[in-house]
């Protein structure tokens, strides 16, 4: 077996033996762990369930066996056949005319206590057009608002980088290339690992991304195996500098604390660190993450909008895929705007188009979008993006497609996952 194929297939049998707690009610039971593992060919999470104690095998899964979750049942479904349940081709455009671009008085406060310069606000806001799409895709219009967004304060798309108290500092803690690094963060040994571009400039603001990882997962997965999402090989022209940090396991098993705030401490604790050792671009900070990693993302995102020079207020947006509020501890939702992408199979059991609609709609309210009266949504053929009428530098956009819970979503005769573009895209429009 080939060394890729080998690697797919070992993290999907080790990822998925516990997705059905990944995405399960926010108190999980006692006892062993669901899952879905695909098989040979398929990629995490794509088809094909298996369920530990409390649950129980889908209806799509096949084969004869079956995998025992850690304290949980055997099932009798077992392993998923060959691939993995896609849609079929095309991706609509990130799309949609923009109006009047937002325009500031005062500037905005950098994170590390500098007032920035060209600040945003809004005169005139936009009215959107909605997407277009590209070839075979299927066209799903955003609907222009009535008399047009108003504006809301913020960073304009476009707007000049924002240096951090890093740039201009000579590398000492950190070296170019990837690295595994410790911080101490409420009093533990956090790890995370960095990969910083070998072209490095000290002079130049870099792009900020985190890649949470999933139930099970961990840096190195997010790292190695999955080149953060599939998202550091389209970093072409090196201005992106990548963070996959290391879940604590809480008393629940949870990668991520459900019952207290010490990662999003953590989150906070390596913002800072970052910024004040590199040049990072303070304005464009971004976190991406699958199942637990989405859940983890979203609620980084509740309450880390950017808006002040508090090391909480970063975010400029999140991408999640198959996603939930929930599981994960939430904190207090300001209610302030930020960009947010995401993604949903529509036959998801775990993280459910219903749990993707919840969030969906909190940022699609928050950013003041207009909202139609029905939501395009994948019902046959390719995958569907639809993009809402939003602020510009507030953008929602809402991927469906033909499928289960997978951060490997493809179109139908296509191997090639279509989410990193659409991802790519989202972060690299500001």
């Amino acid at each position: 077996m080939h060394t890729r194929s080998f690697k797919v297939l070992r993290r999907s049998l080790v990822l998925l033996s516990a997705m059905a707690l990944a995405c399960s009610s926010s108190t999980p039971s006692g006892g062993g762990h669901g899952g879905a593992v695909s098989a040979t060919g398929g990629h995490p999470g794509s088809v094909g369930q298996t369920a530990g104690s409390g649950g129980s095998a889908t209806s799509n899964s096949t084969g004869t066996g079956g995998t025992t979750a850690s304290g949980g049942v055997t099932t009798t479904g077992g392993l998923a056949a060959t691939g993995g349940k896609t849609g079929a081709g095309g991706t609509t455009s990130a799309g949609g005319s923009t109006a009047a671009v937002d325009a500031a008085a005062g500037g905005q406060t950098g994170i590390d206590g500098g007032t920035t310069t060209g600040g945003v606000a809004a005169a005139g806001g936009k009215t959107g057009t909605g997407g277009t799409t590209s070839a075979g895709g299927t066209t799903a219009t955003g609907g222009t608002a009535a008399g047009g967004q108003s504006g809301t304060s913020g960073y304009a798309l476009g707007n000049p980088p924002v240096p951090s108290s890093g740039c201009s500092k000579t590398l000492s803690t950190f070296k170019t290339g990837q690295s595994t690094y410790k911080i101490t963060s409420s009093g533990k040994s956090r790890e995370y690992i960095m990969t910083i571009p070998t072209s490095y400039d000290a002079t130049h603001p870099y792009r900020l991304v985190f890649g949470m990882h999933w139930m099970n997962g961990s840096d190195t997965a997010v790292a190695n195996d999955d080149h953060y999402y599939k998202l550091l090989p389209l970093d072409t022209d090196n201005t992106t500098v990548f963070v996959a940090p290391q879940g604590y396991a809480s008393a629940d098993g949870s990668p991520w604390s459900s019952s207290d705030a010490s990662d999003q401490i953590f989150f906070e604790d390596l913002v800072s660190a970052l910024a004040s050792s590199l040049c990072i671009d303070t304005t464009r900070i971004f976190s991406v993450g699958f199942s637990f990693g989405a859940m983890f993302s979203n609620s980084l995102g509740r309450n880390h909008q950017l808006s002040n020079a508090s090391p909480k207020n970063v975010l400029r947006g999140v991408a999640v895929y198959e996603t939930a509020i929930r599981n994960i501890y939430q904190g207090t939702p300001t209610g302030n705007p930020m960009a947010w992408w995401g993604q949903v199979g529509m036959s998801d059991p775990l993280c459910t188009p219903a749990d993707g609609h919840a969030a969906r709609d909190e940022w699609a309210k928050n950013n003041g979008c207009t909202v139609p009266a029905t939501v395009p949504e994948w019902t046959s053929g390719n995958h569907l993006c639809y993009s809402y009428d939003c602020p510009s530098n507030y953008p929602v956009r809402w991927c469906t497609f033909d499928g289960n819970h997978t951060d490997w979503a493809t179109d139908s005769g296509s191997s090639t996952p279509w989410e990193p573009e659409e991802t790519w895209k989202f972060i690299t429009q500001f």
